[in-house]
C-alpha cells in the first residue's frame, strides 16, 4: 500500500491502531502465558524461605501470622509459596500478580507517533527489577512485531477499501 494515498491523519490512527495491537500481544505474552522476548518461558520460580508481612500480599483477608503477634507469615517455597497460598498460578513464571505493572503499560498518541510505555515510576523499577532476574521480557518479539504490522495492515486496508466506495 502506498501512503502517499494516506492523510496524516489516517497513518497517525494506522499506528496507534498498530501500537494497541502491540500493546495486547506484549501483554498477553509477559502476564498470561510467562513468555520472555525470546519466545521461551520466562522461568520457573526458585524454592527459598520467604517472610512475607500483610503488603505482600494481594488478597490481604489471607494474612494470618501464627503467632498472630508475628507480622509475617513463612513460605517455605518463597514467591511460589505465597502465590499458591492466595489461589494464583505457579507453573512458571508470568509476572501477573497485583496488575499494577500491566496497567501501568500504556500506549500513548505522541503528534504523529505511537508510543508504548511504562508509565509509572513504579512499574519501571518493576519491570528493571524482572529483566534483572529474568532477561529480556518487555521487549516486543518478532511475533509481537508481526502483530504490529498485521493490524496496520488491516486498518489501512479498511480505509483504502472506504476510499473506493
Amino acid at each position: 500500500i502506498k501512503a502517499s494515498i494516506f492523510t496524516p491523519r489516517e497513518l497517525s490512527d494506522a499506528m496507534l491502531v498498530g501500537a494497541k495491537q502491540l500493546e495486547a500481544s506484549v501483554k498477553m505474552r509477559v502476564f498470561n502465558d510467562g513468555i520472555a522476548t525470546s519466545g521461551q518461558a520466562i522461568g520457573n520460580y526458585k524454592s527459598y524461605k520467604l517472610y512475607a508481612n500483610r503488603s505482600k500480599f494481594i488478597r490481604k483477608s489471607l494474612f494470618r501470622p501464627t503467632p498472630p503477634t508475628r507480622k509475617t507469615m513463612t513460605f517455605q517455597e518463597g514467591w511460589q509459596g505465597l502465590r499458591r497460598y492466595q489461589g494464583l498460578s505457579t507453573d512458571r513464571v508470568n509476572l501477573s500478580y497485583s496488575g499494577a505493572l500491566q496497567l501501568s503499560i500504556q500506549t500513548f498518541a505522541e503528534g504523529n507517533d505511537a508510543v508504548l510505555a511504562i508509565a509509572s515510576k513504579d512499574g519501571k523499577e518493576k519491570r528493571e527489577n524482572m529483566e534483572r532476574l529474568y532477561g529480556q521480557v518487555f521487549t516486543p518479539s518478532t511475533k509481537d512485531v508481526a502483530q504490529f504490522s498485521a493490524a496496520v495492515d488491516v486498518y489501512l486496508l479498511r480505509v483504502t477499501a472506504n476510499k473506493l466506495k
